[in-house]
């Protein structure tokens, strides 16, 4: 629940940033929201045994890799009509780029990311945080608040620009 919960907040935050230069992202906030959850989708293998999830784990695996992710990002535009094709790609790449940044930093009970699949088999990572612990969450938790802080006080200051 915390590792879910993280990728989407630090997916809120990413949107944040974007939409400082890009107002427009914030009106399709969900798109980023679901790219940072989209390396995920195979975990809801769990829910059809433990059997099932062994099988599936290998099919879902390359969605932790940059090449894997590009490619499901790349199938989900095609859903989309031509002129929001270049939005929703820029969106959902920038959720899944979250994504696996934040599991750059993450000890796995089982290894690291596959991260350059399919150039290399071998799993990187950096050992900051546990999968299981909540200390990534608290460090998400107050990315959200200092980035929607700070969202409030630029807000105040062009509201108050457009007064005098």
């Amino acid at each position: 629940m915390a590792d879910g919960l993280t990728h989407v907040l630090l997916g809120w935050v990413a949107v944040e940033l974007i939409s400082i230069k890009y107002p427009w992202a914030m009106k399709y906030r969900a798109l980023v929201l679901v790219g940072a959850i989209l390396p995920d989708i195979g975990n809801f293998a769990v829910l059809m045994g433990e059997t099932g999830a062994n099988e599936l784990y290998y099919l879902f695996m390359p969605l932790h890799s940059i090449v894997g992710s590009l490619l499901l990002v790349g199938v989900l535009t095609m859903i989309f009509k031509g002129e929001y094709r270049k939005k929703v790609f820029l969106l959902l790449t920038a959720g899944v780029a979250t994504h696996l940044a934040a599991d750059y930093f993450i000890i796995f009970l089982d290894g690291k990311v596959p991260l350059f699949f399919p150039f290399t088999f071998e799993k990187v990572g950096y050992d900051l945080f546990l999968q299981a612990g909540r200390g990534f969450l608290i460090v998400a938790l107050v990315a959200v608040v200092v980035t929607v802080l700070r969202r409030k006080q630029v807000e105040r200051k062009l509201k108050n620009l457009d007064e005098k």
